[in-house]
């Protein structure tokens, strides 16, 4: 099975894969799409994957490694795009699927990325229809995750779609692979 969509990140040193879309029967004999609700968890390059699973299929969503544990950021489905996030956390024997606070609106094709004490999440679109990207900047302070996700003032540049986002010397940076513009690519935006 070959997977797009995924979550992935690590977490007391063991990779995790969540999630993800895939064409049991190729798009391109009519096949249809599927998501997937597996979890799989490796902790030695050359250990075996262990499987687990999310509380529902999900793909699309962003994702940010953090010593509290790997925090999956909405996401969807075929049907809907949610603001549901999780903690995904690695004990040395089991995974932990914990909620975490919801976003404040439902976005899918969003950056995720840790930068000091915060996770902020970047672009997206709010449902799997959407003909436009949101232009939002959210930051959850994990020193607080409690007071939940906070709106910061929109990173400059288009708005964005299939966002990536990275921590850079002490700077968020955050990308599209696509705008909902005239389809020209996005240049990269910063915050610091």
């Amino acid at each position: 099975m070959t997977l797009a969509g995924q979550f992935a990140g690590v977490h007391n040193g063991a990779l995790i894969v969540a999630g993800g879309s895939w064409f049991p029967v190729s798009k391109w004999t009519g096949g249809v799409k599927k998501w997937v609700g597996d979890v799989f968890v490796l902790e030695r390059p050359d250990g075996d994957w262990k499987r687990f699973a999310l509380p529902r299929p999900l793909a699309y969503g962003g994702s940010a490694s953090t010593p509290r544990g790997l925090l999956l950021v909405g996401g969807g489905d075929e049907k809907e795009n949610v603001a549901a996030c999780h903690w995904l956390r690695w004990d040395g024997r089991s995974l932990v699927v914990e909620p975490a606070a919801p976003l404040p609106v439902a976005l899918a094709n969003c950056g995720a990325a840790m930068l000091g004490e915060r996770v902020y999440v970047a672009g997206g679109q709010q449902s799997p229809a959407a003909t436009v990207a949101e232009r939002v900047l959210l930051s959850l302070d994990l020193t607080q995750p409690g007071a939940g996700w906070q709106r910061e003032a929109p990173l400059p540049g288009r708005d964005a779609f299939w966002a990536r986002s990275r921590p850079l010397a002490h700077t968020f940076m955050s990308w599209a692979e696509q705008t909902c513009s005239r389809g020209r690519k996005a240049r990269p935006s910063a915050a610091t």
